[in-house]
């Protein structure tokens, strides 16, 4: 399944129908809190690089840029906590549960809206249409995000799948021991080879791709050093659990 349809549960056209089930703060949605590794544009990366390493995920249909918010599985250990998650979400979860339009080749005519659970919400939020059949305000703002960020995908994947085909992507495995008893070994990551950095295909990147693409590599290899964040953030939820642990049995 394509990186991106897996950030959605249940997405279905927004119709009057059921226009008036409520739209909450992503927050409120068990995903934004506690997703890991999550599907982005090329267009985002100077937001999200301040925090988190950004990479490429491996997977049957190519490489899919994405970044890296913690080590943990379950959306432990993001640097900040809930707090540092929210303050810098990626567009597709700025617009959650706004479907991100993500089909290749497929313009969009329609709103999709996720109709997945939330689980801890913060308010009453708001209906995702009027009675008029008009969208509420939270609604349009970010079907807006959403269609940015699905604009700027079609550039990503061709951007991605020419630093892919020049070999100038490579493996980013990161094992760590994170104390415990735990550890952590991703083996499905890659990244923009170092070495290869004055290669001719990096400059013909950014003369098929324009000086956006210079910006966006050198910002990516910039975030690589974030994993340091992640990996103390790890370990210290890590030993929070097992002080919560060790209480608990005693």
């Amino acid at each position: 399944m394509d990186a991106w349809a897996q950030l959605y549960e249940a997405p279905a056209a927004l119709s009057k129908d059921w226009g008036h089930h409520r739209i909450y703060a992503p927050a409120a949605y068990r995903l934004v809190r506690t997703a890991s590794l999550i599907p982005i544009v090329h267009a985002e990366i100077l937001a999200l690089a301040t925090l988190f390493p950004t990479c490429w995920a491996t997977t049957p249909s190519g490489p899919v840029l994405s970044v890296l918010r913690t080590l943990l599985p379950d959306g432990a250990g993001i640097p900040g906590g809930e707090k540092g998650a929210v303050s810098a979400l990626p567009l597709a979860f700025q617009a959650y549960p706004i479907v991100t339009p993500h089909e290749e080749g497929v313009e969009p005519q329609r709103i999709f809206v996720d109709r997945a659970i939330a689980d801890a919400p913060t308010d009453i939020g708001a209906p995702l249409m009027l009675t008029d059949g008009r969208l509420a305000r939270a609604t349009a703002a970010r079907a807006r995000t959403a269609l940015q960020a699905g604009r700027a995908l079609p550039a990503t994947r061709a951007l991605s799948r020419f630093l892919h085909e020049e070999g100038l992507l490579e493996p980013w495995p990161l094992r760590f021991d994170l104390g415990e008893g735990e550890s952590v070994d991703i083996d499905h990551l890659m990244v923009l080879s170092r070495a290869r950095l004055d290669d001719p295909a990096v400059y013909k990147a950014i003369r098929s791709f324009g000086i956006e693409a210079a910006l966006f590599m050198s910002t990516h290899r910039l975030s690589l050093f974030r994993v340091s964040g992640l990996l103390s953030a790890a370990k210290a939820a890590i030993a929070a659990r097992a002080k919560t642990s060790s209480r608990s049995a005693a």
